[in-house]
């Protein structure tokens, strides 16, 4: 194999050496191999691995705590003026849905995400893909 770059003019001349890199020998057979560990010893490690408590729990607690105290706050204002909150999640999305109606008449004032936009989100998922190019 050269290491001379041609070209038309015959100037690849002067980069001969200088771009192309020197073959590499092989590798001989007898050479030791990595010590790699095999697939059962790796599990076998990491199964051992002893887990350490990540305290999501512990912090999930006390935002619990927070949400709820700020949800009977929220409620006890909104009852001041004479009308009644619900909040639930839809079952179909997922999404928290807040509802604000008159507690005589059980007429809904305002609710969040509207109805519309829970039908909307429902659907989406219909449309998986087709509003992206997969292609590269």
């Amino acid at each position: 194999m050269s290491n001379t770059i041609n070209s038309a003019n015959g100037a690849g001349a002067q980069y001969a050496n200088s771009v192309l890199p020197a073959p590499t020998p092989p590798v001989a057979s007898g050479a030791p191999k990595a010590n790699i560990p095999s697939d059962a010893e790796v599990v076998s490690k990491v199964i051992s691995t002893p887990m350490k408590s990540s305290g999501v729990v512990e912090a999930a607690q006390s935002t619990r705590i927070a949400v709820e105290k700020a949800a009977q706050e929220l409620e006890s204002f909104i009852h001041s003026m004479g009308r009644s909150i619900n909040i639930t999640v839809d079952g179909n999305t997922g999404y928290h849905v807040v509802t604000v109606s008159n507690p005589d008449t059980g007429e809904v004032i305002r609710q969040m995400p509207s109805p519309e936009l829970l039908k909307i989100a429902q659907s989406l998922p219909k449309f998986d893909g087709l509003l992206l190019n997969r292609k590269a």
